[in-house]
């Protein structure tokens, strides 16, 4: 009777608004200011020692931004199109044919379209992205949308190859990353995307109550995969998703929070597609890779050992994780119960 009577003050207009001008305020003062004081002390730091103004690159009150040609990402693109040769990108594509999924997932039996190539890439290409990862330029756009110096989370090199016979299913459903609070992804293409090899697609109307919203129509007894995921129609038929495509060239990419802004990867059409991405949260997010997964991004060791001149900066974003209380799990919890649920996107 309480759950019920709950769920229905969930999907009001009063509950709405007292989330966006009462709950989230207070818990975002709450966020920065105690659960993540370190890494607000970082960033005012991090931001005194910056001797260049980016402010022109920011996000400024949207959580989402396309930036063109920008030489940043031109130089570390052209470092990983050097190693990325026509015999390893055919290695990776058997890789692709040759993966077996468990049963339960979508997957399963189906046509695998995508592998992550970070874990096969030579380490001085490794330290290459974690250098980029860490520059300057990135910093000082994720720590002014933050609001806190971040960590990384993940960083994947993905290639999507066309598969006949396929269609969309998992990560190219609609769906936000529920992993916590905030986040800031930089999605950068390394060759050029247009409409049929697969562009990422996202709504360009800002999601104003971030994680305390949900939309009601995710699939319904979805598989591994495609959990809390919107069907590609239904998701067109809510007539406030306003949403666009990520088409670019070389040296364009979006940074987008991708823990409050619906999104999707983009179907292959014809065509293949590389994507680098790094993903920026905070030590209370929920850790996506775990301490004994080799998947790339366990390499802060090796980049520890060969590169000892880090600043107290880079080190925290690198090897900062919540060792003790685990309140990722508390703070998730927190955000499902508060869920505003509505058809709409308002």
């Amino acid at each position: 009777m309480i759950k019920n009577n709950l769920n229905r003050v969930r999907e009001t207009k009063f509950w709405y608004f007292f989330l966006k001008f009462i709950l989230i305020p207070i818990f975002n003062f709450f966020w920065v200011y105690l659960i993540n004081v370190q890494g607000k002390l970082m960033k005012v730091n991090f931001t005194k020692k910056l001797n260049e103004n980016y402010s022109k690159f920011f996000l400024g009150k949207n959580d989402k931004k396309i930036l063109r040609s920008v030489p940043e990402f031109k130089d570390i693109i052209d470092k990983i199109n050097l190693h990325l040769t026509d015999k390893f990108l055919d290695e990776m594509k058997s890789k692709i044919s040759a993966q077996k999924y468990e049963v339960g997932h979508y997957l399963y039996n189906g046509k695998n379209f995508y592998i992550d190539m970070y874990p096969f890439i030579k380490e001085d290409l490794k330290k290459d992205i974690v250098d980029f990862a860490l520059n300057n330029f990135n910093l000082a756009i994720v720590t002014d949308y933050l609001k806190v110096m971040p960590i990384i989370s993940k960083i994947s090199l993905n290639l999507n190859i066309p598969v006949p016979g396929s269609k969309e299913g998992g990560s190219m459903l609609w769906h936000k990353d529920d992993f916590g609070y905030k986040s800031l992804d930089l999605f950068l293409p390394l060759n050029e995307v247009n409409e049929n090899n697969g562009p990422f697609f996202y709504v360009e109307k800002k999601n104003e109550l971030g994680v305390f919203h949900k939309l009601k129509k995710i699939k319904k007894n979805a598989l591994l995969g495609e959990r809390n995921k919107i069907e590609l129609k239904t998701f067109e038929e809510i007539s406030s998703m306003n949403f666009k495509s990520f088409l670019s060239n070389i040296g364009d990419g979006i940074f987008i929070d991708s823990f409050t802004c619906y999104h999707r990867g983009g179907f292959c059409k014809s065509g293949d597609r590389l994507m680098l991405r790094i993903s920026y949260t905070t030590p209370d997010s929920i850790d996506i890779i775990g301490k004994d997964n080799l998947n790339g991004f366990r390499y802060y060791d090796l980049y520890k050992i060969r590169n000892s001149n880090l600043s107290k900066f880079q080190k925290y974003i690198l090897f900062k994780r919540n060792k003790f209380f685990k309140i990722q799990n508390v703070l998730m919890k927190l955000y499902r119960t508060f869920h505003f649920k509505s058809e709409e996107l308002f």
